[in-house]
């Protein structure tokens, strides 16, 4: 079902503010980190996103984190860097 050359691309939303995560960072390992954070007590959690960016979010026992994978295709890429960090209130 899936397309020659289509992937996925990871959103992570952190209290409501989207953005996606950078293709090459271990998605399993990134949310091992943030369940860590939360049970562990506050802690800052970095990770790259698609648009090369670095992001460290403080994670406490009351951050809500939705980690979503999307299919991809290569139009999406523009889209994905283009959208990265816009719609966080920073």
């Amino acid at each position: 079902m899936s397309e020659q050359g289509s992937e996925t691309r990871t959103e992570v939303s952190i209290d409501d503010s989207s953005v996606y995560v950078a293709h090459d960072e271990d998605v399993d390992a990134l949310k091992r980190r943030f369940e860590d954070a939360a049970r562990n007590g506050p802690r800052f959690v970095a990770f790259r996103t698609a648009g090369g960016r670095r992001l460290d979010v403080l994670v406490t026992s009351q951050t809500r984190i939705v980690v979503t994978v999307h299919p991809r295709s290569s139009t999406d890429i523009a889209e994905a860097m283009a959208s990265d960090l816009t719609d966080w209130d920073l």
